[in-house]
């Protein structure tokens, strides 16, 4: 779902989203980068949630999946695509590509924290079925 909802949503928000944002308030890359952020911690909350309910027996509906998969790629056009866009045009001429690489290693650094948070998680015993998982990834 991911790779259709990222083709589907960033025309629709540099075309839709962010110009009735922009009527509505001066819509500065700070803002775009913290509302993308918050979507992401409400996307984890509701997988944490949906985890609770499998974990206590209950019946979830897939729709609670794809909401926070939503959720979690409208964050990632706000966040990814913003961050990319002021590491490159903020950059000085020279060093574009050094700094846009720079960026690019910060996600690397970031997926490898990810990585070492979901193997200590696995030796506390706490696996990625586990509600608190994606409650600490909320948080």
């Amino acid at each position: 779902m991911n790779p259709v909802l990222i083709l589907i949503l960033a025309p629709l928000f540099t075309w839709g989203v962010y110009p009735a944002l922009a009527r509505r308030c001066e819509l500065r890359p700070f803002k775009k980068l913290v509302a993308g952020m918050l979507l992401a911690s409400s996307s984890f909350a509701i997988a944490a949630l949906a985890q609770a309910w499998i974990g206590a027996g209950e019946s979830v509906s897939i729709g609670w999946q794809l909401l926070a998969y939503l959720l979690l790629t409208a964050s990632e056009v706000m966040v990814s695509i913003t961050a990319l866009e002021l590491a490159y045009t903020l950059a000085p001429d020279a060093s574009k590509s050094l700094v846009t690489s720079l960026y690019l290693l910060s996600v690397s650094l970031g997926n490898g924290v990810t990585a070492s948070v979901t193997k200590l998680f696995a030796a506390l015993s706490l696996t990625p079925e586990s509600p608190i998982y994606f409650g600490f990834f909320a948080l």
